[in-house]
């Protein structure tokens, strides 16, 4: 099998890489979306790579070659090395493996239904968080509307209503299937979930119409909770200086927007384009196997 059948997913991984860097000067709804097309379709690329190397490996087992038996007039590419082969197979076991995971702790924290809406809860520990799912429930501590003014507490709510409106949990679902897959992608987690932070940001800073509001309610939530993980999406999760020194900077020149918009897309056309290569490149073996 030749090696250069592998090209296109290593250039939509590579692709999908770069474009991470440059979410920053990118619309956190933009640098959102484009991220995790870019991961879905580099996952596809990848799962398309596996199972294409472990199609041609199977075909040429003895063991298997019966159960394949349907296929006629065979054209290989030549054979796959048992190491290839069996690498194949086992990243298939592990990204089943890790897909159930990722499903399951995503529907461990989904609320039931009719549990949506806005839970205060009576407890001293500052906490605020949005779980996932369609019903939208965000769970806010006493501990934390004492920590806040009426101002800083019209910022937060607004902050986790743009979660759950927005259904940002889909986007971070997607893109840790996405790292479920192909593991190199580790580092869009981070990305994608910094980008929704700072998309609810944006728009707790229209809803009350003051960023600076935003900004002091974002510092006095991540100070109150000392960097305490939380179960859903919350607002002082990720990124909490970089998030309010965006808050308060200036509008970053149009012509870096351009370029950035420019490059950034360019990177994400250039993984779709190299995951649709990698898919052509399965139909083809799969033609030329079973023609």
């Amino acid at each position: 099998m030749s090696q250069l059948l592998l090209v296109p997913l290593l250039v939509a991984v590579a692709a999908t890489a770069s474009s991470g860097v440059s979410q920053r000067y990118l619309r956190p709804r933009v640098a959102a979306w484009s991220l995790v097309v870019g991961s879905t379709v580099t996952a596809l690329a990848a799962l398309s790579a596996l199972v294409m190397v472990l199609v041609e490996f199977a075909h040429a087992l003895a063991q298997t070659q019966g159960a394949l038996a349907w296929c006629l007039h065979l054209e290989h590419h030549g054979p796959v090395p048992w190491v290839e082969g069996s690498v194949a197979a086992a990243w298939l076991a592990g990204a089943a493996v890790r897909v159930l995971r990722c499903r399951a702790r995503y529907r461990g924290l989904v609320p039931d239904a009719g549990s949506g809406g806005v839970e205060i809860v009576d407890d001293d520990h500052p906490v605020a968080f949005t779980l996932p799912g369609g019903q939208g429930r965000t769970v806010v501590s006493s501990g934390m509307l004492r920590a806040l003014s009426s101002g800083e507490q019209a910022a937060l709510f607004s902050h986790e209503h743009s979660h759950h409106a927005r259904r940002h949990d889909r986007f971070i679902l997607a893109v840790d299937l996405a790292v479920a897959v192909v593991p190199l992608l580790g580092p869009m987690r981070g990305y994608v979930r910094y980008a929704t932070e700072r998309w609810a940001d944006e728009d707790a800073a229209r809803a009350v119409g003051d960023r600076r509001l935003v900004a002091r309610a974002l510092a006095r939530a991540a100070l109150v909770q000392h960097a305490a993980p939380q179960p859903g999406m919350a607002m002082a999760d990720l990124g909490v200086r970089t998030r309010v020194d965006q808050l308060l900077a200036e509008p970053t020149r149009r012509s870096v927007v351009v370029l950035t918009v420019a490059g950034s897309a360019g990177l994400t056309a250039l993984a779709a384009v190299s995951a649709s290569v990698q898919v052509h490149h399965l139909a083809m073996v799969t033609a030329h196997l079973c023609a």
